[in-house]
């Protein structure tokens, strides 16, 4: 039998819609915060969660191959860029704040330049996918070498 988390803990269903809300308004996308919740819940074993976020995924569009192995995302290359399987590795094993960098926010729609002109499949390989990947594990991601170097300050407290 399913528990009815709206019953069972209403403030707590509550808490979670306000950081859903929160993450959509920091320019998020839906499908990737339904991607970090649904890892989450892999990770914690709700079967509720694993059902309703996987439900919300398909609705959405998301190949049932993309679902199916996010758990094992780190070897999946063709499915998930490299940002997202470091958010998958950063979510299951790191506990201390995490400052990242990406390039490419200069660059001209359509226009791959050095390092920072990954493939680009859909929003995933683009700079603000990639830093959309890194901040839904809760990496602190800088668009500039000075603005990562003034968060890396922020965090260490200098």
């Amino acid at each position: 039998m399913r528990i009815d988390y709206n019953k069972a803990a209403p403030a707590g269903i509550k808490a979670l819609g306000g950081v859903y809300g929160y993450l959509t308004q920091c320019g998020l996308s839906a499908q990737l915060i339904e991607l970090v919740y649904l890892r989450i819940s892999q990770i914690n074993g709700c079967a509720y969660c694993l059902d309703m976020h996987t439900r919300s995924l398909r609705k959405m569009g998301v190949k049932i191959e993309k679902l199916a192995l996010l758990q094992v995302c780190h070897e999946a290359e063709a499915l998930f860029d490299a940002e997202e399987r470091a958010a998958d590795f950063i979510k299951a094993n790191v506990t201390k704040p995490v400052v990242g960098y990406v390039a490419g926010f200069t660059a001209p729609e359509g226009k791959t330049m050095g390092h920072a002109g990954a493939i680009v499949s859909g929003s995933s390989g683009t700079a603000q996918g990639k830093k959309d990947a890194l901040e839904a594990a809760g990496v602190k991601v800088g668009q500039t070498p000075s603005e990562t170097a003034r968060l890396l300050r922020a965090i260490m407290g200098r």
